[in-house]
This record gives structure tokens, sequence and C-alpha cells, in this order.
């Protein structure tokens, strides 16, 4: 630890060289953040409670290397007190000086910059590691990743993030029913910028406890997370959504580049894309119709699993990109549905101008709300005899 006399040298006073404490103030400065993200929140307490997995974060790897500088911090007057309570998991601080917190949370981090920036310039060996190149991720491997991305997305946009401390969890459940494996999930979260799953420093975190307790496997103590917890749900470090959404739209730049150059390519390759994993299909969940682009992508809602929107997909995905008789469209979409309706009388002996006329309807129906994001078209052929799905660019059926 710092002696008083170098916690009270000017901040120019430091050898901002050293390696010991350069790694001091490291630590320092993620103890310092915890502590007054809980003060803003719970300003009005006497009584402050943390619990001391809270401090296991960046380069703090133990709650005995963030209690060592507990004392630290109350000697600079940040607090009167502090404890650890009796469950041993669980530190009450008592009486915090906002005026000594602030002062020393500022004076921290603009030594812990320094030292940061003295470190880049004497170490010009250890660059910055590069962002991870998305681009060079093969198709199969981008559409896994898209789709973990988007319900991670769509999960947090409607739950909101715990920003006060950046822990998340979110339920392993939401990518389990997208047939997606959990190794799939931590690998991909971890490449996206200021994200960090952690599952596996909680386990061990876990086990470490138990053995230093001599405890058995089944026993959970208080404040750390049970093997089942960690089963079930990904814990995540994250502030902000911004980095999934940049991630997500270069993935579906890439996507949509794929797809354009396989279009543009002869008749044989425009044929092949049926078959590839990006062949767009439907899929019933309840009472609902949706779409997925993919076997990883998320699902679309089309419309109510028996209406003629929902029809008319599933007719022109099963196989899709294959032309379809205006005939053989106009009895999926007939089937199940009112003989009279907004749009028209249904009856056996309709002409096939009326039949068009529904189908075109429908399509329009299909297109409110850009529910094929832009990335599928209906095309007819010159007699409207036919009808079929491409993608964006194509034209051709099989």
């Amino acid at each position: 630890m710092m002696t008083k006399e170098t916690r009270e040298k000017g901040i120019d006073e430091f050898d901002y060289s050293d390696k010991t404490l350069r790694q001091e103030y490291e630590k320092k400065w993620e103890v310092i953040k915890i502590l007054k993200s809980h003060y803003v929140a719970k300003e009005n307490s006497k009584i402050i409670l943390i619990s001391a997995r809270d401090f296991i974060v960046g380069k703090v790897r133990t709650t005995a290397d963030a209690a060592s500088y507990f004392y630290v911090f109350q000697q600079y007057g940040c607090f009167s007190k502090y404890a650890l309570l009796k469950d041993g998991f669980t530190y009450a601080f008592v009486n915090f000086n906002k005026d000594k917190l602030f002062e020393t949370f500022q004076n921290i981090e603009k030594n812990y910059k320094r030292f940061a920036e003295a470190y880049q310039k004497t170490h010009p060996e250890h660059p910055k590691p590069e962002p991870f190149d998305w681009k060079s991720v093969g198709q199969k491997n981008l559409l896994l990743a898209q789709s973990i991305i988007e319900i991670t997305i769509n999960y947090f946009e409607l739950s909101s993030l715990n920003r006060l401390t950046d822990d998340n969890i979110i339920p392993f459940n939401k990518f389990e029913k997208e047939q997606i494996d959990r190794d799939d999930v931590y690998r991909v979260l971890n490449r996206i910028p200021n994200i960090q799953v952690k599952n596996d420093t909680l386990f061990r975190l876990l086990k470490v406890t138990q053995k230093s307790m001599r405890s058995s496997n089944n026993y959970v103590p208080e404040g750390l997370h049970s093997e089942q917890e960690l089963r079930d749900f990904i814990y995540l470090k994250i502030s902000s959504l911004e980095g999934l959404r940049e991630i997500n739209k270069l993935i579906d730049e890439k996507l949509n580049t794929n797809i354009a150059s396989v279009a543009n390519k002869n008749d044989k390759n425009v044929i092949e894309i049926q078959h590839a994993d990006v062949r767009p299909f439907c899929v019933i969940d309840g009472k609902w119709g949706y779409l997925k682009f993919n076997k990883y992508g998320k699902k679309i809602k089309i419309s109510g699993s028996g209406s003629q929107p929902f029809r008319l997909m599933e007719c022109l995905t099963e196989p899709f990109g294959t032309a379809k008789m205006v005939d053989t469209v106009f009895e999926a979409i007939r089937e199940g549905v009112k003989h009279k309706n907004k749009s028209g009388v249904y009856s056996s002996g309709i002409d096939k101008a009326k039949k068009i006329t529904l189908i075109e309807f429908v399509i329009k129906e299909i297109q409110k709300g850009n529910k094929l994001q832009n990335k599928l078209e209906f095309k007819w052929d010159e007699l409207k005899t036919k009808v079929w799905l491409v993608y964006m660019g194509q034209s051709i059926a099989e």
C-alpha cells in the first residue's frame, strides 16, 4: 500500500513508469468506481450495503483484493467506518463523506489516466489489440452472431439495462429456444466492444469460496450465484447497447453484400442460394405466424397463423424462390378464410383477374410496416400467371 507521504504528493510527483504503482491504481480505480456508483444511488442512506462480488471486476480478482483498499479510502475520509457482515459476503459502509469521496475519485481518475498514458508510451511493442474482424467471418457464423446480438438487443430494449453497476442478466432460454449453444453465446458477446460475459468468473469464485469454507458443492454462500443460476442466466458486464447495434449493422451490411453478389451471378448460382443457410422460411408459434431469414435468425411476426398474409408467405417459401401458379397461391390464401371479406367474394368460379387482384391485395398487407426488412420482394411473370419471392435484386425463379 501507499504511505501517507506518498498519498499526499502532488499529481506530478509520481513516477508514472513504476509498474507496481500502475497496477495499484488500476485496482483502486475499479474499487472507487463501485463505491461512488452505490453512494450516488443511495445518497441519503447512513449505511450502504454492497455485495463483495460487485467488486470483482477488471484487475480486481478477489474480494480480499478489493477489501485491502477499503482501509485506504477510510483514511482518505471517504467514509467513517466499514465492516464485513456475518454472512461473509456483504460489506457495510457507514457515513459517506460526499466531498471527500468525489475528491478522491477525481484524483485517482487523473493518476489512473496518467499511468495508462505513460505505459502506452513505454510499451510500443504491446499495442492495443485490434478489434475483432467481423468481415473475415463466414456467412454461416455471421448469421449465428447476428441472431445472438439481436436477441440480446431485443431483450434489453424491453427490460432496460442496469446502469448503476453495469451488471445485467439475460435468461439463457432466450437463446436456447433458437437452438443456439451456450459456448457460441459466450464467444460472440465477448467479441463485442465493452461487453464481458461473467459466468466463468462467477463460477470460479463460487468454487474457490466453497473450497475455502470447506462446504459442499450444494451450499451457495450469500451474495454468490448457484451453479443452476449460472446455467439459467447469462451474466453480463454491459453499460450500453451501442456496441451491439454497431456490430449488428456491420454484419447486416456484410450479409446483404453476400446476397447481392450471388444474385448478380449467372442463373445457376441464383438457384443455388435457395439451398444456402440464408433461405427464408415460415414458422408458427402459438396463434401467430412468423418469417425467419435463416435458422438462427429472429422471428419476424407476419400475422395470425390462419390469416391470408401468413398463408401467402408459407406458400411462397415452400420452397423459397419457386414460382407458383396463380391458382395454387389463391387456393392457399383462400383455405380457412371466410367466403366474404373486404377484399371480395371467394368462390370456386372466380376468374383469374380477380384472383390476381386479391393476391396483390394480400401482398400489400404483407409489405406494410417493412416486415420483409427490404430484403425480399414479390415477382410476377409477364403474363401474371406465376408469382414468387426473391431477394432484392434477383428476378429469376426456379
